[in-house]
């Protein structure tokens, strides 16, 4: 399988009408759309500072600023895999990268969208099923196949992101409803409640204010349903909950679900601005008409059986290792951390002056 680097950074895009053995040539893509996944990263120290978690993750991780214009301007990635039992003749088209992948049975491949704004990622997704189709090659969606969608997050604080996760993880059983039964508990897109271990390792960057080498953002976590070492690689969040299929609308709601809570989560400075929300101001039922809307809501949840309030209220405290771990009132430790680092720089200037004053005199 092709990694994220190779998908979402590759300085070089297919768009000949090269065969599958043979696609390796690229075109290069809009520089716009590449350097906001910063195809030029800086090289940065890992350092323990609470600003590493409360400015934009382009900073914290030395990635250009690119040239997107706020937080919602969802850039989106997407990775199609599948399998298919006779060797099947596809070729390079505009918008994706076919490769094969060796951890598919039979014939096992991938597609590699560009990186996409919103506006276009329905009609790639469209042209590529429409392709598929019309190669009469049929995938076999086993449980093997999935679908992964990268969002962009080079804008966002690592706060924002946990805050975006929480609300993620506390609807996370309505949708892995749709994703498909099978990937309940699958070994490649484990939930939270299937490895509560992701809470321990996401704590302790919020204890250390590490962001940048901390190890519960290394590829030994990438299986997580949310795989967080995509941050630090990509300044994207991955998610891989969804089950392998060219079906457009089951496609493109699950994306649009994603974005739909990137969006809602933005409303709530951090994790513990959410937990308040849902205690307070809102029963368990209604939260996914909330965040999705009463059109997307109603589609997520035909598949789900169950209590519904019930089954968000368990998912929320599995979550809660997150939200309720600490207070989150980061913006005074920042003002003494300000305050130190002046105090710092004026003693170093006094110290300066003092030893130009002690050679003066000595001279």
């Amino acid at each position: 399988m092709p990694s994220p680097d190779q998908s979402l950074h590759a300085h070089l895009y297919v768009t000949d009408e090269t065969h599958l053995s043979t696609a390796t040539a690229y075109a290069a893509p809009t520089p716009s759309v590449l350097n906001t996944w910063g195809v030029l990263k800086r090289k940065v120290e890992g350092k323990s500072s609470v600003k590493t978690i409360l400015q934009p993750l382009y900073k914290t991780l030395g990635y250009g600023k690119g040239n997107l214009p706020d937080k919602l301007s969802n850039l989106i990635g997407i990775e199609i895999e599948n399998e298919f039992k006779q060797v099947p003749n596809f070729k390079s088209l505009d918008g994706w990268m076919v490769s094969s992948d060796s951890s598919l049975r039979y014939c096992g491949i991938e597609f590699v969208s560009r990186p996409l704004y919103e506006k276009d990622y329905k009609q790639a997704v469209t042209n590529l099923s429409k392709y598929v189709e019309g190669k009469r090659h049929t995938p076999t969606n086993s449980i093997r196949t999935s679908v992964h969608v990268h969002l962009d997050v080079s804008q966002l604080s690592f706060i924002e992101v946990l805050t975006f996760a929480c609300v993620y993880w506390t609807l996370e059983e309505v949708l892995s409803s749709y994703a498909g039964d099978h990937r309940k508990g699958n070994l490649f897109c484990l939930r939270l409640k299937d490895a509560l271990g992701q809470a321990y390792f996401l704590q302790r960057i919020l204890d250390e204010y590490n962001v940048t080498t901390n190890v519960g953002l290394t590829n030994d976590f990438r299986y997580g349903s949310l795989n967080f070492s995509a941050i630090r690689k990509f300044c994207t969040i991955e998610n891989r909950l969804m089950r392998g299929t060219f079906d457009v609308d089951t496609i493109t709601t699950w994306v649009d679900s994603l974005l739909k809570i990137k969006e809602f989560s933005l409303k709530f400075k951090h994790p513990g601005e959410f937990r308040k929300y849902f205690i307070e101001d809102i029963s368990a039922d209604r939260l996914p008409e909330a965040v999705f809307g009463n059109s997307l809501s109603s589609n997520l949840l035909k598949p789900f059986k169950g209590d519904l309030a019930k089954t968000i209220r368990e998912c929320f405290t599995a979550a809660d290792e997150i939200m309720g771990y600490c207070d989150y009132d980061f913006e005074s430790v920042l003002k003494k951390e300000e305050e130190e680092e002046a105090f710092h720089q004026e003693k170093l200037k006094y110290l300066r002056k003092s030893m130009y004053t002690f050679n003066s005199n000595a001279i």
